[in-house]
């Protein structure tokens, strides 16, 4: 072993071991090989290149504007802002005291209104029972419907009845008319009958008379006897003309009253046709008045900008009430792009975004796609510098890992385009090479 004695600049002697020299070589091998195995990997091995900037959640879908169909009065208000909706839920009750107590007035007008049609119908028609509309039937179990149609079936047996028995005294004084002309036709016969016998004996009576077997004054009470039953055949045949006149008279009364009960049953019909209609158009209306009383969310998602905060204040119709940002639409980033970065990103680059609002720990980097880039430059005036506006949404597995997360508009958003992919060692020279491009050349 050979040693080497040094003088230190202390005055002192220090003593050399030279076989101490081999770490120091297996040092400095290993020191050269890691730094060729670092330049291997910074100039072979890629790396991927991403362009980031920060921006801010918006909603993809436009804000649903809450508005009532009807005015009235607020009774309730349900929500106030930042409240979570579901579709379909009620956001905000208006007071339709005073419209159902007119809805059930009109209704019941209406159910009167619609019975008494059927009633009317089977009228005109002849009928015996009533054919009730399937309104009415399917309400079958509500005893005011019960009630009106039990009186309008007592109406028509009533009114049917009463238009028998008054066809009935007309028809039987026509009959004792043609019994009347039967007698008159039976005694105009007769007399007939005497007339002609009593012309034949009167003849017989006048021939004896003229050879001076009979006497002639017998025979002048013949002649009046004839004369007078001459007469009686004429009044007979009078009377039974006049009758018969009664009696198509009376035929034409009948026909005449049965058509006033057809036209009176008819205007009735009409009448009631059109009330009924008026009151179902009023009932409709009333209907939707009470069915819209309460205002519901049109989508799933938050309640913004709430405009109604007083329980008794009164609202019209198409009035603003709040804005509902959609729950289920994609969520899009929009973020600036420095303008010397635009020729580095284009539309369905993938992209990675990271909420920094949220808990990191539990949210990971959730992917995303560019959508839209803008096709000219804005300014920004507070910092004076144009960016191109870029649009990034979220896919649907990244919308999948949000779904336990609450992602609001206008939260920060960090975004990572991959543009492609780069060596370490193209990042550190990429500043050398750009400068040195511009160096070479010639001004």
């Amino acid at each position: 072993m050979s040693t080497l004695l040094n003088e230190s600049p202390f005055g002192t002697t220090v003593q050399v071991d030279l076989n101490d020299a081999r770490p120091i070589r297996w040092g400095w091998l290993l020191l050269i090989f890691g730094f060729g195995a670092f330049m291997a990997w910074a100039t072979m091995a890629p790396l991927d290149a991403a362009v980031s900037s920060s921006g801010t959640v918006v909603v993809s879908g436009s804000r649903k504007l809450v508005q009532p169909l009807t005015g009235g009065k607020v009774s309730e208000i349900l929500v106030g802002d930042g409240a979570q909706v579901q579709a379909g839920q009620v956001l905000v009750r208006l007071d339709d005291t005073s419209a159902r107590a007119q809805l059930d007035i009109v209704r019941g007008q209406w159910l009167v209104a619609m019975a008494t049609q059927a009633r009317l119908e089977a009228e005109q028609r002849g009928r015996a029972s009533i054919d009730f509309p399937p309104a009415l039937l399917e309400l079958g179990e509500d005893t005011r419907v019960v009630e009106v149609m039990a009186l309008q079936s007592r109406l028509l047996e009533s009114r049917r009845q009463l238009r028998s028995n008054e066809l009935q005294s007309m028809e039987a004084a026509l009959r004792g008319l043609e019994y009347q002309v039967q007698g008159q036709e039976a005694a105009k016969y007769s007399k007939e009958t005497q007339s002609r016998m009593l012309r034949e004996e009167l003849r017989n009576q006048k021939s004896l008379a003229d050879d001076g077997f009979y006497p002639r004054n017998r025979v002048s009470e013949q002649e009046r006897l004839f004369a007078s039953i001459q007469g009686g055949v004429a009044e007979d045949l009078n009377s039974a003309g006049k009758t018969r006149q009664a009696i198509a008279e009376g035929r034409a009364r009948i026909a005449a009253r049965q058509q006033e009960q057809r036209k009176d049953i008819e205007s009735q019909l009409s009448d009631v046709q059109r009330e009924a209609a008026s009151l179902e158009g009023r009932m409709r209306g009333l209907e939707f008045e009470v069915n819209n009383a309460e205002v519901r969310a049109p989508v799933s998602g938050t309640v913004m900008s709430l405009s109604v905060h007083t329980v008794g204040g009164v609202v019209s119709n198409g009035m603003p009430l709040m804005e509902i940002f959609p729950k289920d639409d994609v969520l899009r980033i929009e973020t600036p792009l420095a303008t010397n970065l635009i020729d580095k990103v284009k539309v369905d680059m993938e992209v990675s975004i990271l909420f920094s609002a949220l808990n990191q720990s539990t949210t990971p980097r959730i992917n995303g796609r560019v959508v839209q880039v803008a096709a000219d430059a804005a300014t920004d005036s507070r910092q004076n510098a144009n960016y191109f506006k870029l649009i990034v949404e979220v896919t649907p597995d990244g919308m999948q890992k949000l779904q336990h997360q609450e992602v609001k508009a206008g939260m920060p958003a960090d975004v990572f385009i991959k543009t492609g992919e780069r060596t370490f060692m193209s990042y550190l020279l990429k500043p050398l090479t750009d400068r040195m491009h511009r160096a070479l050349i010639e001004p």
